[in-house]
């Protein structure tokens, strides 16, 4: 009975581990290491033919990527300077699923005024920082 407890329970830790080496990888983009913004206030969206794009205020974020267009004064639009990062389609043109929930969340935290962290990993075409994944700031 106990060599069967034992091996159960070494079994479990060996696949709990395994799985938390999987979940590891899968969130850490091929690209290289990933930064986080501070969580900043989305100030504006914009969504063109292939590519959507997002503005953040520039005084809770970083450049992470050090990409060139990270950012852009529109002082005469919104009194002040702001953070771009851009959301690229598939060569088709239409955002995967996984986009179409980013865009969403932006979307959302944009109405509401609610902070977002965003993960990015590279620049992207434009030279903004590319994004590679969207949480919100919880209550």
């Amino acid at each position: 009975m106990r060599k069967n407890i034992a091996q159960r329970a070494g079994k479990a830790l060996l696949q709990f581990g395994s799985y938390g080496l999987l979940v590891g990888a899968l969130l850490t983009p091929a690209s290289g290491w990933a930064g986080w913004t501070l969580f900043g206030k989305v100030i504006a969206t914009q969504s063109h033919s292939d590519r959507f794009l997002i503005w953040l205020d520039a005084t809770a974020t970083t450049n992470i990527n050090g990409c060139t267009n990270y950012l852009s004064n529109y002082s005469e639009l919104f009194g002040m300077d702001i953070a771009g990062f851009e959301i690229e389609y598939p060569a088709s043109g239409t955002p995967s699923e996984a986009q179409k929930i980013m865009i969403s969340q932006v979307s959302l935290a944009a109405a509401t005024g609610k902070p977002v962290l965003i993960m990015t990993s590279s620049c992207s075409s434009i030279l903004y920082n590319a994004v590679d994944e969207i949480v919100f700031k919880p209550n």
